[in-house]
């Protein structure tokens, strides 16, 4: 069932939209969808989430069948998963996270950046804390924070262009930030050094530009934009990602103004899943692309064969060309001997009757003679205008230089059509935004005409009287919990010991009971070696053999009994075993209609986690993609005993290109030196994957000791004997008790301490309950007095202002956009008529060179014959004279010539005894002539050179042909590659999901609320339900709309669910705005020490969290910083907006 909703996933668009672009830019246009559905309020997300909602964003209660099967599909999964993640999050120990070595800010500069003329910050590793009153510039350092890494200023919420961050009055504005750059992963080390320094440098010329330094050197290593986005990938640096970069715009909207598909979709674009899912559907496009162009080359293939037809046709004809030239030389053979013939007819008739010379030649040479000089008084003329008619050359520069300036312009046009495409989103949030603003004016002011002076001023008497009492409770809980920490102290000091040897003896007793396993396995393996490849396997085999029924060829499996490890696997057997172990229980069909039958004998045995292939016979060749022999991969280490076994692994796992290398740094080695890119597994656990333009990163696999991981490869020669594995049992039972004596004397004083810690507990509980007691009146009389308090009005009215005014902004800069677009207009016109008459112009110089150049042909052709005809009636002649000035002397030149022609036409043919009329011969000549001239003219060519044509046309038929089929190939390979891709894809998500929905439960515990997470794959959505303590246990029990949740619980839940999330991304840098503006003490206080814990647990992880609030009571560690802002300034005229 996963094959088949992979293929229909990718015909269907993938759930995720289907125009053909690249990834980023995608996401780009799908993040601005999201704005504007934001500010439309309709969640019109049809173009990227089509499945479940009609054209207006509502629910369409119809689902399909495929939507209702995968609805089914993830609900088993999170039966079967839930209960481990659960006890994988809920159980983990607490542990001190480890300092990033790559890939924090150690700090941040600004120079006449917003309202801030030159501020530099230090960072912490781990947390920072930015505290300050309103209008100080804490925002500032998250959207200086954003610019200098590369980002937009529509990502910073703060601006629409980056020349208005810049300070009034200066002409520019640079931010630097330092990254930290250590560690075996630090980004060419040998370059940048300890650290890389980043400056962007803004201008009011709207210009931008990048210096790139680092700790060696100070001089400027790289100002490319490139270099930048290679540093962000390599670290994992998002500042585009709202799940790491969440500013108070975002915050203050997401729960309340986003809407449960809105809300999925901020889930996808933080987890990256959006991105994974458009690249995909890009590889979908290109090989659909691919499916035209076979289509394309095919329909080539009959012209191809009608190309290579014609050329044996005319090779053909060139082989009677060559039998008529043949003809013609025998024709003039007998031409020769006919000409003697009649020369001595007349000789014989001139001694009998005397000599009559013939003097018509001596016309016929004035008469071409005239032609002649005729063609020469021509030739020169046209010769002449033909040499200065050629004048394509200039107006083909000019029309490439006015063709450039109107792709120049027209691409403008286009971005400034995507500007106001963006700022018309933009400003339609904003108009939602003033409307939403305005009625909660109107309500606000509606409320304070009701309220009563007198009732103010008596809770706030009783406020103030609830709160001493409420102090004075505190200090004496303060002083009791000194002492009692104290206690504690030593408390934990010896469960800390205690906990130790009991983590060794738990250690000690896993190794036991894991020696005790491989025992029993090995035993159960002599007598049964399919045991590891799933329950019942020799039964489930019969079951298949049984069944006659079946569509295609019946199933083959399991495939752990066609794989075993070679000699040279060695000490990459582990990572086999995790990378491969799964794959071994799977079977393969041909036929996916075979499926269903299938997965009922794997649910009958109780095998239904066993993986289905669908897959066709295909025995393709791979030896083209393999490394050179001398490098190591999965292939060349396992031993296949099926062909086809052997190919569904390589399409399912490339096992033909991963690498299998000691170390990160011999794999690094490798794809350096032979120029590759994919992955290699190392034997210490890493993986390393090199892409394109420089970009690498490694992370660690997971070991794997179930059954199956064992019983794969379980080959003699590679895995420990019985007799080790019982020698490693007997070492580790003595350990065993070893451990268990020194734990009494732990326990005894462990024992101690807990029945003193009990006794304080128990005065610590009565003097808490009086606090609590004293707080929930605080709580009460301030719950009175926020229930009949209306909102802040001065601050509601401020906001409409900004807003109004940010609007006024867009539309000033769209009626900027809209004249430069008229400027273009007006200048394109001129050019494209220009254009037209270039083109007109060169039309008409080329049909006048090409009658030119027939003319010249023809003339020149007329003067060469008239020529050769002059020449030859001059000598008729002068013959002719010669024999009129001497008769005698004629005659006897005229049989000494007969006799010298009969000597050469004698040297060259052989003589023959009767000819035909010479007239009859010369009109045979010329009749062959003419064939061979016309075919001449319709480009005739040897037969050499016809043969060679015939060879390169069959060549080229022939090699079509190959490509064809080779693409055809490569589409069926890209085809399953894809479609095993987005299975991964789904089953992350749904692991990805579950986490989150744990993740966001144990958060809210924390302050004693409950809620979930709702997930629909099938439609794309995503609601939140919590439910808040003072709800508890009444009435109003049940889950509330985080629409319906006030500031505080918003806010609070708001980082519940970053929480839970941030577990699913791995960006070293983490920020938040303003988090907790809206929270009372209570939540704060919790807030606050989940985060601070969380962070402390997170290792490589750096916090920068913004606050307007007092940190005084809050306790702090020494992994956190605190940076204070300098009070803004006061008595200013006005405030200055950047």
């Amino acid at each position: 069932m996963q094959a088949k909703r992979a293929r229909t996933n990718g015909s269907q668009r993938n759930g995720h939209g289907s125009q053909r672009q690249n990834p980023r830019k995608r996401q780009q246009e799908v993040e601005e969808e999201m704005s504007e559905g934001e500010a439309e309020g309709d969640g019109d997300y049809e173009d990227i989430f089509p499945n479940g909602t009609d054209r207006r964003g509502k629910k369409n209660t119809r689902l399909t069948d495929e939507q209702l099967q995968q609805i089914k599909e993830d609900k088993e999964f999170e039966e079967e998963m839930e209960p481990k993640i659960q006890d994988a999050i809920f159980n983990r120990p607490k542990r001190q996270g480890d300092i990033a070595e790559m890939g924090i800010i150690q700090s941040l500069e600004l120079i006449n950046f917003m309202c801030h003329k030159n501020l530099k910050f230090h960072f912490g590793p781990q947390i920072n804390f930015i505290i300050g009153h309103n209008g100080s510039g804490k925002s500032a350092i998250l959207t200086a924070l954003t610019v200098a890494l590369g980002g937009k200023a529509m990502a910073t919420s703060r601006a629409s262009s980056l020349k208005t961050l810049i300070k009034e009055g200066e002409p520019a504005a640079e931010v630097t930030v330092v990254l930290k750059n250590k560690g075996p992963e630090a980004f060419n080390y040998d370059i940048y050094g300890d650290y890389i320094s980043i400056t962007r440098r803004l201008t009011m010329e709207g210009s931008t530009s990048y210096k790139i330094k680092g700790a060696k050197s100070d001089k400027t290593i790289s100002s490319k934009r490139d270099e930048l986005t290679a540093i962000c990938d390599h670290m994992n640096i998002q500042v585009d990602n709202p799940m790491n970069v969440l500013t108070q715009d975002t915050a203050r909207q997401f729960l309340s103004a986003s809407k449960p598909k809105d809300k999925y979709a901020f889930f996808l674009r933080g987890t990256q899943l959006l991105q994974l899912s458009l690249e995909y559907e890009l590889i979908r496009e290109n090989n659909n692309r691919m499916g035209q162009v076979i289509g394309q080359k095919k329909e080539v293939i009959p012209e191809l064969e009608k190309e290579a037809d014609e050329a044996r046709n005319r090779f053909q004809e060139a082989e009677k060309a060559r039998d008529q030239r043949n003809r013609l030389d025998t024709l003039m053979e007998e031409k020769a001997w006919s000409i003697i013939f009649d020369k001595e007819k007349v000789s014989l008739m001139n001694r009998s009757a005397g000599i009559s010379p013939d003097l018509v030649g001596f016309q016929e040479v004035k008469k071409h003679k005239e032609r002649v000089e005729g063609a020469e008084r021509v030739l020169p003329k046209l010769s002449t205008e033909f040499e200065t008619a050629d004048e394509v050359a200039p107006l083909e520069e000019k029309r490439t230089r006015v063709h450039g300036a109107v792709r120049n312009k027209k691409q403008e046009i286009m971005q400034i059509t995507n500007d106001e495409k963006e700022m018309n989103g933009e400003k339609k949030r904003i108009d939602q935004v003033i409307l939403e603003l305005k009625q909660q004016l109107e309500e606000e002011t509606r409320k304070l005409r009701e309220d009563t002076r007198e009732q103010h001023e008596a809770a706030q008497a009783r406020l103030h009287v609830v709160r001493e009492k409420l102090e004075e409770a505190r200090t004496v809980v303060a002083e009791h919990a000194r002492h009692h920490d104290e206690l504690r102290n030593q408390h934990r000091k010896t469960k800390e010991e205690l906990k130790e040897a009991e983590r060794e003896r738990e250690d000690v007793k896993k190794a036991i009971q894991e020696s005790q396993n491989v025992i029993t396995h090995m035993q159960k393996t002599k007598t049964n070696s399919m045991q590891g490849y799933g329950n019942k396997i020799p039964e489930l085999l019969e079951l298949i053999k049984q069944e006659s029924n079946w569509f295609g060829q019946p199933p083959l499996g399991p495939f752990g009994m066609y794989v075993d490890a070679k000699q040279n696997a060695g000490q990459f057997v582990p990572v086999l075993k995790v990378i491969l172990g799964h794959m071994m229980r799977g079977f393969v069909l041909t036929d996916a209609r075979d499926r269903t039958k299938l997965k009922r004998l794997l649910d009958e045995t109780n095998n239904r986690d066993t993986q289905i292939v669908i897959s066709e016979r295909d025995i393709f060749e791979y030896a083209h993609a393999e490394p050179p022999p001398e490098i190591l991969t999965f292939l060349r280490v396992l031993d296949f005993k099926d062909e086809w076994v052997k190919r569904i692994f390589i399409n399912s796992h490339r096992i033909e290109t991963t690498l299998l290398c000691k170390n990160r740094a011999e794999a690094a080695s490798l794809f350096n030196q032979y120029s590759m890119i994919g992955s290699a597994f190392c034997a210490d656990g890493l993986q390393y994957r090199k892409y394109k333009y420089e970009c690498s990163f490694s992370t660690r696999t997971s070991a794997d000791t179930s059954p199956i991981a064992m019983e794969f490869l379980s080959s003699d020669d590679i895995n420990p004997s019985a007799s080790d594995a019982k020698e490693k049992l007997h070492s580790d039972e003595r350990r065993y008790q070893e451990i268990v004596q020194q734990l009494q004397p732990l326990q005894r004083n462990l024992t101690q301490f807990e029945a003193e810690l009990k006794r304080m507990q128990r005065t610590g509980e009565e003097l808490e309950r009086a606090v609590r007691v004293a707080q929930n009146e605080v709580e009460s009389v301030e719950l009175d007095m926020r229930q009949d308090e209306p909102a802040n009005l001065d601050s509601i009215q401020q906001a409409i202002r900004e807003t109004e005014l940010e609007r006024q902004n867009i539309i000033s800069q769209f009626t900027t956009l809209e004249e430069r677009r008229t400027e273009i207009d007006n200048e394109v016109k001129p050019l494209l008529a220009e254009q037209e008459s270039l083109k007109e112009q060169m039309a008409k110089y080329e049909i006048r060179i090409a009658d030119l150049q027939t003319h010249l042909g023809d003339l020149a052709a007329k003067r060469a014959q008239a020529q050769s005809n002059r020449n030859h009636y001059e000598i008729r002649l002068q013959e002719e004279n010669k024999k009129i000035t001497d008769l005698r002397g004629v005659l006897q030149a005229s049989e000494q010539e007969l006799t010298n022609w009969t000597a050469q036409v004698t040297e060259k043919y052989n003589r023959i005894e009767k000819a035909r009329k010479t007239e009859t011969i010369e009109k045979e000549i010329h009749g062959i002539e003419r064939a061979l001239k016309e075919r001449a003219a319709r480009g005739g060519a040897s037969v050499d050179e016809m043969a060679i044509e015939l060879t390169r046309t069959k060549a080229t038929l022939d090699q079509a042909k190959k490509d064809l089929s080779d693409m055809e190939k490569l589409q069926k390979s890209l085809r399953q590659a894809l479609y095993a891709r987005q299975d991964k894809w789904h089953t992350f998500r749904r692991h990805i999901a579950i986490r989150a929905k744990l993740g966001f439960q144990k958060y809210l515990n924390k302050r004693g609320y409950f809620g979930k997470l709702d997930f629909n794959h099938a439609v794309n959505t995503l609601e939140l339900k919590v439910q808040t303590e003072d709800a508890v246990g009444t009435q109003r029990a049940r889950e509330k709309d985080p629409k319906s949740l006030s500031g505080g619980e918003k806010s609070f839940s708001t980082i519940c669910l970053l929480l839970s999330l941030w577990e699913a991304i791995s960006c070293p840098i983490r920020c938040l705005d303003e988090f907790d503006v809206f929270m009372d003490a209570v939540n704060r206080r919790i807030s606050m020490s989940m985060l601070t814990s969380t962070a402390k647990e997170m290792a490589g992880v750096q916090y920068v969290l913004i606050t307007p609030q007092d940190m005084s009571s809050i306790k702090l560690g020494p992994e956190v910083r605190v940076h204070r802002m300098n009070d803004p300034e006061r008595g200013q005229g006005q405030l200055n907006f950047h």
